[in-house]
């Protein structure tokens, strides 16, 4: 923001700076919790970066990994292990957890970790499922370890995440 002209760039950040000046006086929170809830989308504040998917990441060269992650994403509720991931892409383990830390920087569990909580966090503030089903959903089979995984993840925990966003859609 500089004076009377308001920048930014990215695919969401324009409307995180939407919805943060329908915020300022003499706008309302409500309204723009509002547009967020049209938009499907949550609030961010200034300090949280925007994530896209692990595949946009992935260059046309890999089209193994580019599999491997369409696998990941396609098996959230029933996981399979990185072996029968690597087998299914028609690649050893080794050479795929190769490419994952060549392209990605990180092992391919991570990698899929990291797709199952971002899928649980999607359910958690797009639908009114109780964190059980949330967590069946997404292929955890304890509630601690998934609540763990995606406090470590997000820096909140699911219920708090989950109950704020639902108080936001309903303040609305």
């Amino acid at each position: 923001m500089d004076r009377d002209r308001y920048t930014c760039s990215g695919g969401v950040a324009p409307l995180d700076l939407m919805v943060h000046l329908l915020g300022l006086p003499p706008g309302s929170p409500s309204l723009a919790a509002r547009v967020l809830e049209l938009f499907v989308a949550e609030r961010r504040d200034h300090e949280q970066r925007q994530t896209t998917s692990l595949r946009r990441y992935v260059g046309e060269e890999h089209a193994k990994l580019d599999e491997a992650l369409q696998v990941m994403e396609s098996n959230v509720e029933e996981t399979m292990s990185i072996a029968e991931i690597a087998s299914f892409v028609k690649v050893s383990q080794r050479q795929l957890e190769r490419w994952f830390r060549e392209c990605l920087g990180k092992t391919p569990a991570q990698a899929y970790l990291e797709i199952r909580l971002l899928r649980a966090r999607q359910l958690l503030y797009r639908t009114g499922l109780a964190l059980e089903e949330v967590c069946a959903r997404t292929g955890f089979t304890s509630l601690t370890h998934f609540s763990t995984r995606y406090k470590a993840q997000f820096a909140i925990s699911p219920i708090a995440g989950a109950t704020r966003r639902r108080s936001e859609r309903f303040a609305a």
